[in-house]
């Protein structure tokens, strides 16, 4: 199967409620942000004339992330579920909103994932960056512990370097990996991340260029919704919309494996 750009913008037109679900998911991301902004508005506008309690603006503040937080696990949990349900061509491959519930716990399982994910990259930065300082803390001699301070610093980068390589090429894979699943140790199932991408490197490279042409359109067409001021509403759509796009990218490149397990 060949990649495919063009249907990646446009697959969700195969569902019969797709603008309702855009408009859902859109509409979603817009008041999740507004929800964080209230407290915020609620002490700008009542703030000179009335005297709000602290107590009481940290549970309203709080109450407000936590519904905020909910609702941005829904969406990502919608991206996962779509880019799962594209990758086994399941006919009804956009989520009803009204399963909220799984949305949720299927958001729940990516942020995990991502965490999961990057621990083992930032334990091991740490221990880089420890080996690659320690030497330098055991000189007094301020010449050679400067000598071992630059020497530690080019090591760190290096290591640093050579970390957030492995991040770039790993993390798309892992990551794929578990919208096969939406189990959360597929995050950490690098030997099933290489068999997507053992015989398929052209592809997992035509990847790569759909991000990016993604990530700059996403980009642009937000530089001019924000120049329209009134069009910022409209950036919570756009993005959701990205993530549909996402999702299908994720699920071509999943479906061309040569060798699946």
């Amino acid at each position: 199967m060949a990649m495919d750009l063009e249907k990646s913008f446009t697959f969700i037109t195969e569902d019969s409620d797709w603008k309702k679900k855009l408009a859902i998911g859109g509409g979603l991301g817009l008041l999740s942000v507004l929800i964080l902004l209230f407290p915020i508005l609620l002490t700008t506008l009542f703030t000179p004339l009335v005297t709000i309690k602290f107590w009481l603006l940290l549970s309203l503040t709080t109450i407000c992330v936590v519904i905020s937080a909910v609702i941005n696990l829904a969406i990502f949990g919608y991206f996962s579920i779509t880019a799962h349900n594209r990758i086994h061509n399941k006919e009804k491959f956009l989520p009803e909103w009204s399963d909220f519930g799984a949305l949720t716990a299927a958001g729940v399982k990516t942020v995990v994932g991502h965490v999961l994910c990057f621990l083992p990259f930032i334990l091991c930065g740490a221990i880089v960056f420890l080996l690659a300082v320690f030497p330098a803390l055991l000189f007094e001699n301020n010449l050679l512990s400067g000598i071992f301070s630059i020497i530690s610093l080019a090591l760190s980068l290096v290591g640093f370097f050579v970390l957030y390589a492995l991040i770039i090429i790993f993390y798309f894979l892992l990551f794929s990996v578990f919208l096969k699943d939406l189990k959360v140790l597929s995050f950490l199932n690098f030997k099933a991340a290489y068999g997507l991408v053992k015989n398929n490197i052209l592809n997992y490279v035509i990847f790569w260029l759909f991000v990016i042409i993604i990530s700059l359109l996403v980009e642009l067409v937000s530089i001019i919704l924000i120049l329209t001021i009134v069009g910022i509403l409209l950036l919570p759509l756009v993005f959701f919309y990205s993530y549909l796009v996402s999702a299908e990218i994720f699920a071509q490149f999943v479906r061309t494996q040569k060798d699946p397990e």
